[in-house]
């Protein structure tokens, strides 16, 4: 039944765009990886797909009313949403915008979407774990 319905509702070729859409991502998986410089064991892998309903750059103070998404990955120690200390939206900001004018090897940037409230990536980020946090247990990282 889950079959007929995915079939109705996505059409007839959904399990081919499936299988060529998980074979991209290994495809991207791989390439991120590489490109990054790092080694598998000190690489996160995160695949970005899209998002919905961002608010217009008038909404936001922007002057020129166009807005161009991108995301920024960083591996941190702690929830970074738990006790956020007094400026951390400052400090954060601050330190990826350094991503933009040097290489800060921390932080991964995705492409950005020019003039888009609904983009869509579809693409893989490879994150690195800081060299600080590496003998850190997984359950004390997140992904911010």
């Amino acid at each position: 039944v889950a079959n007929y319905i995915a079939l109705m509702l996505e059409g007839p070729t959904a399990e081919l765009r499936r299988v060529l859409a998980l074979t991209r991502q290994r495809t991207q998986h791989k390439v991120a990886i590489e490109a990054s410089g790092h080694c598998k064991e000190s690489t996160v892998v995160c695949f970005l797909e899209q998002a919905q309903d961002l608010p217009d750059a008038d909404s936001l103070g922007s002057g020129d009313g166009t807005l161009d998404p991108y995301v920024t990955f960083q591996i941190v120690r702690g929830d970074p949403l738990k006790d956020q200390e007094l400026g951390l939206q400052q400090k954060v900001l601050a330190q990826r915008s350094m991503v933009v004018r040097q290489h800060v090897w921390e932080i991964s940037k995705s492409k950005t979407e020019f003039v888009e409230r609904h983009p869509k990536w579809h693409e893989t980020v490879a994150v690195p774990i800081p060299a600080r946090l590496k003998g850190l247990p997984p359950e004390e990282l997140y992904l911010h």
